[in-house]
């Protein structure tokens, strides 16, 4: 950092609260590391000057709560798994994001990162998520079919559904 840079940060810091995020890393590489440590005050931080005010609330607010899901079932660490939606139907077809899975309960949360002009302008759930790593898939896609399989419902049982 040059003299100058070191001088206005000290003016800055004169002024009221400031915080300094240095980094070689892109401002989305820093989201998804905050996400995965679920560190709120820094996600509020990084998300303040990308996304729009009514986007920043909203998302901020969902993810405390996915954040204090994960810790009721004893997660401590998200790992992040890149991706992208795999919705045809959606607008975010093919956009990229990632797959939070909890260190201890492997649940897991699938966000989007919109992108306009290169920066993030906005973030979102995903439902129809595919990561890129094939072993997770499987993985996911057997998980799923033993939950299906648990419920013990007959070829009758599902044509008496009403629709």
């Amino acid at each position: 950092m040059t003299p100058e840079q070191q001088k206005l940060l000290e003016q800055l810091a004169e002024l009221g609260d400031v915080t300094y995020i240095k980094s070689d890393v892109s401002i989305q590489e820093l989201i998804v590391k905050a996400i995965s440590e679920m560190d709120i005050e820094l996600l509020e931080t990084l998300v303040d000057y990308q996304l729009r005010n009514d986007k920043k609330k909203e998302f901020i607010e969902k993810i405390k709560e996915k954040f204090n899901a994960f810790k009721q079932l004893n997660d401590t660490y998200l790992f992040a798994h890149k991706g992208s939606c795999n919705g045809s139907w959606c607008n975010n077809y093919r956009s990229p994001g990632y797959s939070f899975t909890g260190n201890i309960s492997n649940t897991f949360y699938n966000l989007i990162f919109e992108e306009v002009n290169g920066e993030c302008s906005d973030i979102c759930k995903c439902y129809s998520f595919k990561i890129k790593d094939k072993i997770i898939n499987k993985t996911r896609k057997d998980a799923h079919k033993k939950e299906r399989e648990s419920y013990g419902f007959t070829d009758a049982d599902l044509d008496d559904l009403p629709f």
